[in-house]
């Protein structure tokens, strides 16, 4: 029986700490532009400022809910084989890759799922053999939940 070794695992855990700085953010965005914005316009800058933030939050906690519910009903794919047509695909690295004919679009931005290519990720090369649980989001992105390799 081949053993593999897992790169990464969906943490729900993960989320709570980047939720809990985004939440942390709007406080302090609230006090700081009370205290110290005087005219009109910088406070309306800086309303404009914390709705955008309040949107990427609701966004972001929008996606990790999904992901949670999908990895924990089992509602995932699974492919598994020989990883090729890798390629980058963003300026900071984001790798695009296939296993066995499935497309893993590179995602270049930070969201629920692994990101290859990423500074934080470990790199995705042609010929590794990998085992990879997925879904694909209903906003669009193929997540990948896990990536094991042997």
């Amino acid at each position: 029986m081949q053993t593999y070794s897992t790169l990464y695992e969906f943490s729900p855990l993960l989320f709570h700490g980047t939720f809990f700085l985004m939440m942390l953010a709007i406080v302090a965005c609230l006090l700081v532009f009370t205290d110290i914005l005087s005219t009109v316009a910088a406070k309306i800058g800086a309303t404009v400022a914390l709705l955008v933030l309040c949107w990427s939050t609701a966004v972001a906690a929008t996606q990790h809910r999904e992901t949670v519910n999908r990895v924990s009903d089992g509602r995932v794919s699974l492919v598994e084989g020989v990883v090729h047509s890798v390629s980058q695909q963003c300026r900071d690295g984001g790798q695009e890759f296939s296993v066995n004919s499935v497309k893993f679009p590179a995602d270049c931005g930070i969201g629920p799922g692994f990101v290859p290519g990423m500074p934080w990720a470990k790199p995705i090369h042609e010929g590794l053999y990998a085992r990879v649980s997925y879904f694909d989001a209903s906003w669009g992105q193929r997540i990948i939940v896990r990536l094991e390799t042997r």
